[in-house]
Parts: structure tokens; sequence; C-alpha cells
């Protein structure tokens, strides 16, 4: 199996269990590569043939494909120190491949991105959906955006939309997240509603009492809900409709050109001069990092000369190699950002992106979201009492890859190919048409976007499934074992 960079981007719809790991434990460059590719279900081969892909399309030399292999198992194996020297190029094509910050790579967090903690504090999600919105494509540009930019655009505007609707989250939050321990009641009296429809509609209590009655079931119920739910959803869909005709061009995808140059060298010395240091003043902060970490002492004259010829890497068509363990030293001893020194950015200082940014989320559903956190330890009238299980319920949305996906194709204009083959429950179709009633069927029956309501059964199955396992989830430990049991 060869992964491109843009399969290997889309992972997030592949293996949930990646974003609700934590690598706390794994504090090594190797241990969190070797583990990254487990939790995605990839062979070493798989991963090396993917940056051999890269280097190619990037025009860098190549070495033959079973190198890399041996080269990519060298790196995971390596795991006691960061004194692995490293091609520059391969570095940033790892951070991309792996969809991570560099800070991750280098240990500083332990989760791929490093924000991920301090918005999930902001905002009230979990950190797995934290990770899994920031994992998604947001490399809009108009018209020219990808198609999976097109896809992450539609399912965040979708989000975005049912954000947006405070009637919609308060049915979702209840049916998602309330505890009906009745529904395992033995006695019908817990779990059955009884509707009673007077005789001819009168309100005598005779005419109540004789009139016809319904009983409702659990199951019943549960399509009561979901009917009313997918209701709100196509009421939601007609007010706003999610194109995906006119995406915009993300403010934070444009780069403002600085005259710093791009080879590593250059950006090294642009630094330092920018600081108002000297080379001999830099050397010493190195060995200050050294002294202060523990690390095994160098001569000064030998860290002036190793730094000197840092600086004059400056041709382009060079790659230039370096140990993890000097790149971390220079960062922290310069006080610059990984994507500076690696070419990625020309921040100086590390950019930390708004939780906007991050997640693709509008600047309307951040601020309703953060409301909703801070009313969780400060009470707030204008926001619902129920605030905590609109986060949950929203936790348990992101969860579900399908649930997201039916929602996403059900309120957007993405093209899906509806295949009717003979079936003509919906509509006539072409090959059976014999009427001029059928075509006049045909032409009334199920516009495009009401045609969109083939997603609505596969939604509501899906919520009804999402419902069972966080009703499992509540449930106390004995009852886990009684049911496995059985």
């Amino acid at each position: 199996m060869e992964l491109s960079e843009v399969e290997l981007k889309e992972l997030w719809s592949r293996s949930d269990e990646y974003f609700q790991f934590s690598f706390d434990e794994y504090k090594s460059f190797g241990s969190r590569l070797k583990k990254w590719r487990e939790l995605n279900n990839l062979t070493q081969r798989d991963v090396a043939l993917s940056i051999y892909k890269a280097r190619e399309a990037m025009q860098l030399p190549l070495s033959t494909t079973n190198s890399l292999v041996k080269l990519y198992g060298k790196w995971e194996s390596n795991d006691s120190d960061f004194n692995t020297v490293f091609s520059i190029d391969n570095l940033r094509i790892l951070k991309n491949l792996l969809n991570v910050d560099y800070d991750f790579l280098f240990c500083e967090c332990d989760t791929p991105h490093r924000t991920t903690k301090d918005i999930a504090k902001q905002i009230g999600l979990s950190i797995k959906s934290i990770e899994k919105l920031s994992s998604m494509d947001k490399r809009y540009d108009g018209d020219n955006s990808s198609s999976a930019a097109c896809y992450s655009y539609a399912l965040l505007s979708s989000l975005d939309t049912i954000l947006a609707d405070d009637n919609l989250l308060c049915y979702l939050s209840y049916f998602l997240t309330h505890v009906f321990y009745e529904e395992d009641a033995e006695d019908e009296d817990f779990n059955t509603i009884s509707v009673l429809k007077p005789i001819n509609g009168s309100s005598d209590e005779d005419s109540i009492l004789d009139g016809e009655s319904i009983d409702i079931d659990i199951p019943s119920q549960l399509d009561i809900f979901t009917t009313t739910i997918a209701t709100k959803l196509c009421n939601l869909r007609d007010k706003k409709s999610i194109s995906t005709t006119n995406i915009p061009v993300l403010s934070y995808n444009k780069s403002t050109p600085i005259d710093i140059g791009h080879t590593f060298g250059e950006r090294l010395r642009h630094w330092r001069r920018l600081k108002g240091l000297t080379q001999n003043e830099v050397s010493d902060l190195l060995i200050d990092y050294r002294k202060h970490f523990d690390l095994p002492s160098i001569d000064k004259m030998s860290v002036l000369r190793t730094y000197q010829n840092w600086e004059q890497k400056t041709n382009p068509d060079k790659e230039v190699r370096i140990s993890l363990q000097d790149l971390k030293m220079l960062q922290w001893s310069l006080g610059c950002s990984f994507d500076y020194l690696l070419g990625d950015s020309d921040e100086y200082y590390d950019f930390k992106p708004t939780p906007q940014e991050a997640l693709g989320l509008s600047d309307a559903s951040v601020e309703k979201l953060s409301r909703y956190t801070n009313s969780l330890y400060n009470h707030d009238d204008e926001v619902p009492a129920y605030a905590s299980q609109i986060l949950s319920a929203l936790d348990l949305l992101i969860s579900d890859n399908e649930l997201l996906s039916d929602l996403t194709y059900f309120l957007s204009d993405l093209p899906y190919y509806p295949r009717l083959n003979f079936c003509t429950v919906l509509k006539p179709i072409d090959f059976v048409i014999n009427s001029p009633s059928d075509i006049a069927y045909k032409d009334e029956l199920f516009n495009d976007k009401e045609l969109r309501n083939v997603f609505l059964p596969d939604i509501s199955k899906r919520l009804i499934l999402l419902r069972e396992r966080n009703h499992y989830n509540h449930l106390p430990l004995k009852e886990h074992i009684d049911k496995s049991i059985q």
C-alpha cells in the first residue's frame, strides 16, 4: 500500500483511536513515530514510501525505497535520545505527513498540535474532538481549494450551522446525553407512553375514557425523537444552505514576504543579527544550554566552529543535516520557533492559532462554546442550564465520522450521486416512464435539495447508535458485566 501526502492527511477519517490517544508516556522521537504509525494501522514501508514520494515531488535526491525503509526503521528504533542526525527536508516532510507540530516531534507537547489542551480548556470540547477538527485540511484557496479542503469547509460549516440553532442543540443534547434507566425496567408502565384519542374529538370525560388508546413503546419513542430532529434539520437546511462554490481564501493562509532567506544558514544569520548578537555570543548561549540540561561539555572553540558552519549552509541545492538535539538547542537558545528555523514560517516566535484558525469554526461558534464552558464555573442566565450536556453531545457527534459525513452532505451542496437503479418508490425514472403522468411526477417529485433527504434515515440510525453507546457507557459497572455475560 502506497499512501500519498493527501491520503495520509486524511487519516483522521480512518482511525478514531488516534485522536483519543495521549502521547505523554512517549518521550522520544522514535517512540512517537512508532506509536503514531501503529495507531494509524500503517507499516514502516507505508510511511517510508510516502516520504519517498514527497521527496520526489520536492525534487530532492532519492535513494532506493528499500534503503529509505531501513532508514525509517532506524528512526523508530532510536528512542534513547535526540542525537539522531536528520535531513531538515525529511523533518519537514514528516511534520506534514503526520499532520503534527514540530513541538510534538521534539516531545515538547503531548498532543499532535501544541495548542490542543488550551483550546479544549477554552471551549469545553474534548481533546479528542479538538485534535480531529485541527487535523482537517483548512487550506482554503477559493475556487482553487482541493477536494479535501472543500469537504472540510462543508463539514465545519455544517457544525457552525448546527451550533447556531439553540432549539436543535436542545433536542440533540437531550436525546444523546439523557440517560433513560427506565428503558431497562421490566414493568411496561416505566417505558410505554399511552395516547388517548377521544371519540369524535370531544373533550368530555366519557369520550376521553371510551376513546381509542395508542401504546408507544421505546423504539417508537426513539422514532418520534429522531423524526423531530430530522424535521428541524430540514428547516435548518431550508433557512441556510451551505455552498461550496464560494469558499473563501483564509487570511492566515497568506504569507507576507519578508527578506529573510529560505536556507537554514540564512535564517540563523538573520535571526542572530536581528537579536544583535555576535557568533561568539551565540556560542556562549549554546554552552549555557548544555550546562542547563546536563549535556556533555564541549570546548567553546568547537561550539563556535560548529555554529559558524551552520550559518554557512546557504546552498539551497544541498541538504542540511543536523541532530535533533542541536535543533532543540538552537530553538531554546535563540528563542525562535521550530517553524522559523526549519523554513516553514517567517514568524520568529511560536505562532499560536486562535480556536477559529485551529478548528475552522466561526467566531460565533467559538464565542458560544466559550460562554457555555465559562457557565460551568460562573453562572450565566443567558446560557442554558444544560450547557454541559450540549458540549457532551457535540463531542459525541464529532466522534462519529459517518454521522458527520451524513450531516455534511445533507446540509451542504457537496456533490453526491444518487443511483435510483430501477427503484421508483421516490420518483419515476427514465427507464420505466410509461405515461405523461410519470413525466409530470418526475419533474415535480424530489428536487435536488429534497433528494438529499436520502441521508436522513442514516442520520437517525447513527443518532440512535450514538445514544445507545453513551447510555451503555453510563451504566454501573455491574450492569456492564451482566450485559457482557448475556
